[in-house]
């Protein structure tokens, strides 16, 4: 695990990326999800990421990239489990 400035930030990073993971498997068990306070979440992320220092802003880039695929995933395969009309 992540231990300095930055730590609170990959952790985070982490847990969203695990909470889409388990989103996506609903959508794709063609359960309905619900995504309140996700935008919360990568908004609190976002607003920390000027406050590190400039080797964990260069370090976060590959983990927002994952987060960033995750979202990108999700909003996939909801989009093709939408009922048709």
């Amino acid at each position: 695990m992540h231990a300095e400035p930055g730590a609170a930030i990959f952790q985070s990073i982490d847990r969203i990326v695990g909470a889409l993971a388990m989103t996506r498997a609903l959508v794709d068990a063609g359960r309905e999800v619900d995504l309140a306070g996700l935008d919360a979440e990568i908004g609190a992320v976002c607003a920390g990421l000027p406050d590190l220092p400039r080797e964990w802003g260069r370090a976060s880039v590959p983990a927002l990239r994952a987060l960033l695929g995750h979202v990108d995933a999700l909003r996939t395969a909801m989009l093709a489990a939408r009922p048709p009309g």
